[in-house]
């Protein structure tokens, strides 16, 4: 599971919209990081609206869990591709100007599972934070930024689109993003929801600016890191970034197709294909989902044949199926055997 937390010791209520707010009018936010949707970074948690042990996105999907103590997942997490695209470094950005309230700073960047889980982290979940206060009493925190990374203070005045820190791995999580929480006074509200009332779609009012929201369309699961190897791969050393090859000798040992996968869920079909330089499918893996899962990693492949590998360009494409929706994710990749 993809733990967060919101900001250690504030005290927060919970708002998901349909309640009224004051008559100040809300902000408009930008996005809080700086990638290319889609491509660099993915929303991979959205708000849960069920107040049960229940999951519900703002399409009424599950793209998100239940995290203590409010028993939701209460902000929207931007997710960069691996380890070493944190190291080179990607902004976190403030998404709409206003006055820095506080920070943190000095908390290691670390995956929690390899330091004990949640306890390891009891009053340092939100990791290195910034929190800051717009018009109107509204406020947005970013979480989990990057250790030594943060680069405002108390009483700054920030404009739209600032860098304040870098994506880290900082606090209650096992991977690296930023959790960006909007909130009207103590109560959360999601910024896709706004101040009307959850529809299964977008809201009449949203927090994210047009163009902002033209960036990221609802996506309930996502393709984000994948790529070929010669030999059996391993799942920490591809979501450390270590699997970056495109050029393979004819002697190598197989040809792998691995991807790594966002929220599948049971009866999801995942086809994994790979075609040789002829365009002749070389072999294929197919797999159904079974239950619920926050990060799938996949993987199909095929030994060398006794003559070595034939030269050229081997296409491989990863496509996730959802049962009952017309909708397909589906990337492709190439590798070259020289």
């Amino acid at each position: 599971m993809m733990i967060h937390c919101t900001l250690s010791g504030l005290a927060l209520a919970v708002f998901f919209g349909g309640a009224t707010l004051a008559a100040d009018a809300p902000p408009t936010f930008g996005l809080p990081i700086d990638c290319e949707s889609g491509k660099t970074c993915w929303v991979v948690n959205y708000v849960d609206h069920d107040a049960t042990d229940g999951i519900d996105d703002y399409m009424c999907g599950k793209a998100s869990y239940n995290e203590p103590p409010h028993n939701r997942h209460i902000g929207t997490d931007f997710a960069i591709r691996d380890l070493a695209a944190m190291r080179k470094g990607v902004a976190a950005l403030a998404a709409e100007p206003g006055v820095v309230r506080g920070t943190r700073d000095g908390v290691k960047d670390v995956d929690i599972k390899d330091i004990g889980g949640p306890a390891a982290v009891k009053g340092f979940e939100c990791g290195n934070w910034v929190v800051v206060d717009h018009p109107g009493g509204w406020s947005t925190q970013y979480c989990h930024l990057r250790q030594g990374s943060v680069k405002v203070k108390k009483g700054d005045r920030l404009k739209a689109g600032q860098a304040i820190g870098l994506v880290g791995l900082s606090g209650l999580t096992e991977f690296p993003h930023v959790h960006f929480t909007v909130r009207k006074g103590e109560d959360a509200v999601d910024p896709f929801v706004g101040t009307a009332k959850k529809t299964c779609s977008v809201g009449t009012k949203p927090l994210w600016a047009a163009a902002t929201l033209a960036k990221i369309p609802y996506q309930p699961t996502a393709v984000y890191t994948f790529g070929f190897i010669a030999e059996t791969p391993d799942v920490k050393a591809a979501r450390d970034g270590a699997y970056t090859a495109t050029n393979f000798p004819a002697s190598s040992p197989s040809l792998v197709l691995w991807a790594d996968i966002f929220w599948v869920q049971p009866g999801d079909e995942v086809l994994m294909t790979v075609t040789d330089p002829n365009g002749v499918k070389l072999f294929e893996g197919r797999r159904t989902i079974e239950r619920l899962v926050a990060r799938s990693f996949n993987v199909a492949g095929k030994p060398r044949p006794p003559a070595g590998w034939p030269m050229g360009v081997y296409k491989g494409e990863i496509k996730v199926s959802r049962k009952d929706s017309p909708e397909t994710v589906a990337v492709t990749t190439e590798a070259t055997i020289r």
